[in-house]
């Protein structure tokens, strides 16, 4: 009878963990640098703060190395990476319907009620989850429909990902006239 017999390389995990960890790393929209211990990873998220104290995240060997950097980006995702918001306003004049309201509510006559215009608010917000640079391309998530999709960027993508952390008002503004979406991508965690 022969036993199947699974031995843990400890090696050979950190060097396949390292591997994949620095392309997680290089697509990731945070600057990153990152160093492994035996035990644990030691990750520096330099993209506000050039200076940054380590987040340390230690490995479950029982797992392999996809699921430890899967929890490290869940993590990253959730508390670092760059969030877009985008607010429109569109102001109008009342009708008379909403005259007559605003006339009884605040006893306001015709003319100061018929003055006040109403004034429509929506936010939108998109998280940059993933820069890739051959392309000139990002994958980014709408937050308020939680659908993922690709777009093209106008100009290097690089100076885009830059702007995210040191002016998010020119972002914003790169993202509504300098990006285009491509098409939509399949969420590898829904699937």
């Amino acid at each position: 009878m022969v036993i199947e017999q699974n031995t843990f390389n400890k090696k050979d995990f950190l060097d396949l963990f390292q591997k994949r960890f620095f392309s997680f790393c290089e697509k990731s929209p945070l600057f990153l640098r990152f160093t492994i211990l035996d035990d644990c990873v030691l990750v520096y998220d330099l993209s506000t703060d050039p200076e940054a104290c380590p987040l340390e995240f230690k490995f479950d060997f029982s797992k392999n190395e996809k699921v430890n950097i899967k929890i490290i980006k869940d993590y990253l995702m959730e508390n670092n990476y760059p969030v877009i918001t985008i607010t429109n306003e569109q102001s109008r004049s009342p009708t008379a319907l909403e005259i007559q309201e605003c006339m009884h509510r605040s006893r306001l006559s015709f003319s100061e009620a018929s003055k006040i215009s109403i004034t429509k608010k929506t936010v939108r917000e998109y998280r940059v989850e993933k820069i890739l640079n051959t392309d000139n391309r990002v994958i980014i998530r709408d937050l308020d429909n939680d659908t993922l999709d690709m777009y093209s960027v106008r100009i290097p993508v690089t100076i885009f990902n830059r702007e995210l952390f040191n002016n998010i008002e020119n972002a914003t503004d790169i993202f509504i006239k300098k990006c285009k979406k491509i098409k939509s991508v399949l969420d590898k965690q829904k699937a």
